[in-house]
Formats: structure tokens, sequence, C-alpha cells
């Protein structure tokens, strides 16, 4: 019975891939910009190419050029360099994100959970962020007016530092804004990151004109729930324990000449157990009540919140590995309990 209500359980939306967001956007991009992805590609395998290659496939910076040189414009107005950048950096998203086409829907209650840990300050160090391709596209209702998000590294060039880059796209398929962390080269609080990002631009003379005051407050407010959120979708990624399961059979092997067809994209299911897990605690809540105590120490049974548990490792134990807790109801001696689960069935 447990078995059939996960089953049928678990909050999946099935995936029209020809009308997903990533390959509208696509499919505009190859009309407007025929020459772009060639050309990245081209670029991409030129050994004086001056970016870390291990870093990304495409720099925003390159796309960005490109724009800017299809724009053919002497002296763009404000607007017009914001619409610049925009379509630059569409252009090496989609460069980078066509490469492997990997789309990864959310259990909605595992995705309600990693964004309420999300609100947690936590340290970023060296390498603890990883994507397992260029680029990927994660369905996701975080930002209104929103279907997805496309993340991928960026190697920018002129500061000379690596950054996780993260774009929000329409159902249409196009991308508003863009949002960036500076990932430190040595362990640093998430917190500290943000503000010094924030002082920085605000440093700048531009974000001091009034009109765009309100637009700047805005995009930094929206930015650290988008760029908390997906250092948590990145970490479960990553764990020792990630729940992800491929959902389609591919009918091409990946080799060759990349042809952009619906065919070639992978659909990735992430955390269907998980969010079934969940959404049994959340339903005994319901209907029992939350237990007394609420902390780990409680001496009484109480929920143990969703939370990160780290593993030292390697030699000398210097290395680290996460695991992501799901909460769990736990009894007065500290063990989990298990919640039995009755499912009606009808006489067929």
């Amino acid at each position: 019975q447990a078995w059939t209500a996960f089953m049928k359980g678990p909050k999946m939306a099935r995936i029209d891939i020809k009308n997903s967001a990533p390959m509208k956007a696509l499919a505009v991009a190859k009309v407007k910009y025929p020459d772009f992805f060639k050309a990245a590609d081209r670029i991409y395998k030129d050994p004086d190419a001056k970016w870390d290659k291990s870093i990304c496939y495409c720099p925003i910076g390159l796309g960005v050029t490109n724009a800017v040189d299809l724009a053919d414009l002497d002296a763009p107005s404000p607007s017009e360099r914001g619409e610049i950048s925009r379509t630059g950096a569409t252009l090496a998203v989609l460069a980078s994100w066509r490469k492997a086409k990997s789309i990864y829907t959310l259990d909605e209650d595992l995705e309600a959970e990693l964004f309420k840990t999300s609100s947690k300050d936590m340290t970023v160090a060296p390498g603890m962020l990883t994507i397992p391709e260029w680029c990927i596209f994660v369905e996701t209702k975080l930002l209104q007016g929103c279907s997805g998000l496309f993340i991928m590294f960026d190697h920018d060039i002129q500061r000379g530092q690596k950054e996780l880059y993260i774009s929000p796209v329409t159902p249409e398929g196009k991308i508003l804004t863009s949002f960036y962390l500076i990932l430190p080269k040595q362990p640093q609080r998430l917190i500290e990151i943000l503000k010094g990002e924030e002082a920085d631009f605000r440093a700048k003379d531009i974000s001091n004109a009034p009109e765009l005051a309100p637009y700047v407050s805005n995009y930094f407010k929206v930015s650290r729930h988008a760029v908390r959120f997906t250092i948590n979708l990145l970490l479960y990624l990553s764990a020792i324990n990630t729940e992800v399961r491929q959902v389609n059979k591919l009918s091409f092997r990946r080799q060759g000449w990349i042809k952009d067809t619906p065919r070639e994209v992978a659909v990735y299911s992430v955390g269907e157990a998980t969010g079934y897990r969940i959404r049994r605690i959340n339903r005994y809540v319901r209907e029992h009540g939350e237990p007394l105590g609420g902390h780990h120490r409680s001496p009484v049974m109480h929920v143990r919140r969703a939370h990160w548990h780290t593993f030292a490792y390697g030699p000398g134990k210097s290395l680290r590995r996460v695991k992501w807790l799901p909460p769990i109801i736990v009894n007065g001696d500290g063990e989990e309990m298990d919640i039995p689960t009755i499912t009606e069935l009808s006489e067929k």
C-alpha cells in the first residue's frame, strides 16, 4: 500500500520537451543568430582561447562581445546596452546548455524544503559546488513569471574570477535578467559575499541614478533568493544520497553533429521518494499537530527539520562530503519514527 501511494504521490509533471522554455529559447536564438553557435564551438576548440575551459564552455563575456558586434551601435543608450547584455548572456547560456540538453524536474515538496533550508547562512568553499554538465535547466516556480532556471559557471576574464551564473527563463523562453555569485578562493560566509557584491555595485556611478534605485534594490532582493536556492539545489545534486532518475530514453547517441531536436533532451526527475517522505511528515503534522519539543536536543517527540550534514573523509579527514537529511519525527529517545501510511483502495 505504501508503495502504491508513493507511485501515485510524487508531484512530477510531464515535460512537453518541444514546447519547453529552453527549447523555445534555443529555437528563437538559432533563427536570429544562426552563425553564433558554430562560432562558439569553433572558438572553444581554439587552443588560444583565453578563458578557463575547465570552468565553462562559453563565457558570458564572449556572448556579450558577439551581441555588441551584431548591434553595431556607436553610442547605445542605457536601455540598448541592457538589451545587448541580455542578448549576449542568452547566447552564451544556450551555447553551453545545448551541449548536453538536460532538464531537471523537482518534486514540489522537495523544492519547498530546499527553499526553506536556503534561508540559513552557510560557508561557501572552493570546489563545494558542482554542476553535472556545462549548463543545466531546472524547472522551478521559484521566481514569479518564470518557468525555470539555467544554471552554469562563468569565467569572468576581466576580474579573473569564477562565478555561479543563474538565468531565470519565462515560459516563452525569454531570459529577462540574470544573477551571479562570485565564488571565493577561500571559504567565506555567503552573506558576506552577497553584501560585498552589492556594496561594489552601489559604489559605481550608474547605480546612483535616481531612476535606477528601485530596480537595483529589487534586483539584489530577488538575487539573494535565487542564489541561495540554487546553492542548495546544487549541493543536493552532488550530495552522496542524491536522488536523480532519468525519465526518458534518448533515441540517439551524443556524438557528432548536434541537431537541436527534442530527441536530444534528457529529462531527470529529482527527489521523488524524498518528496513522498516529506509529504508523509506534513500530512502527519496536519492531522495530529506539531509534536512537542521542536529542536534536535528536545527530550520529547519532535520534528527534526531538514538540514545538511557534512562528513569528513580522505587523507587526514581533510575532504568533505554533504548529505541532505529530510525532515523526520524523532521520539523522546532520539530514535526516528516511521509513520504508517494507510491508503484506501477501491474494490477493483
